[in-house]
C-alpha cells in the first residue's frame, strides 16, 4: 500500500485498510511517499517486495502508468477519479460532488439572502448575502418612469452588486 506520510486521511483509511485486510487473511506492505521519496520510488519498492496488489492512496501517476501497473497485478486508485482513463485500475473513492452538495446545504441553514430586517436582530444575527436596496429600486422606478415619458433607456438588465453581511451564524468564535 502506498500513501503519503503529509496526508492525515491517509493515516485514517491506513487504520481501516488493515481492519478489513487482516481478517480477511492478507497482510499490508507500507510504502510511504515523503517530501524526499516520491511515488515511483514508493511504488517500485512494494513491486520489488512481490505485493499481490497495490492499493495506491491518492496516486499522482498519469493514468498510462497506472495502466501498465494494472498490467501486472490488481491495482486500486483510493480517492483519485479515474473515469475509465486507466483501463484495468479499480477505484475506491468518495463522492465529492455529493459532498460538496452537502457542505453547501448545511451552509444555507446558517447563511440567508436578501439581508431582511428580521436577520439583523440580535437573536437572529444571520450571516446573508445583501442588496443594495435602494438602487435597485432608483432603477426599477427611474427605468419605468423614462419608459412612461417616452425616453429611451438602456435595454437589458441592470445588475447590482450584493454585499455579504457577515454576523454570528458563520463569524469566528468571540
Amino acid at each position: 500500500m502506498q500513501f503519503g506520510l503529509q496526508h492525515p486521511f491517509h493515516a485514517d483509511l491506513l487504520e481501516c485498510v488493515y481492519a478489513v485486510a487482516e481478517p480477511a487473511g492478507y497482510q499490508i506492505a507500507l510504502s510511504a511517499v515523503a517530501a524526499d521519496r516520491g511515488e515511483q520510488r514508493a511504488t517500485d519498492t512494494l513491486l520489488a517486495d512481490r505485493c499481490a496488489a497495490l492499493i495506491l492512496l491518492g496516486p499522482q501517476a498519469p493514468a498510462a502508468r497506472l495502466t501498465e501497473l494494472a498490467g501486472q497485478l490488481p491495482v486500486v486508485s483510493v480517492a483519485r477519479r479515474l473515469r475509465g482513463t486507466a483501463p484495468g485500475v479499480e477505484v475506491a473513492r468518495t463522492a465529492d460532488d455529493e459532498g460538496a452538495r452537502q457542505a453547501v446545504d448545511h451552509l444555507v441553514a446558517v447563511i440567508g439572502f436578501d439581508d431582511s430586517h428580521l436577520a439583523r436582530l440580535a437573536h437572529v444575527n444571520l450571516t446573508t448575502v445583501g442588496h443594495d436596496i435602494p438602487r435597485i429600486a432608483e432603477l426599477a422606478v427611474g427605468r419605468a418612469i423614462a419608459r412612461l415619458e417616452g425616453e429611451r433607456t438602456p435595454t437589458g438588465e441592470a445588475v447590482v452588486a450584493p454585499h455579504l453581511a457577515i454576523r454570528g451564524t458563520t463569524a469566528g468564535p468571540a
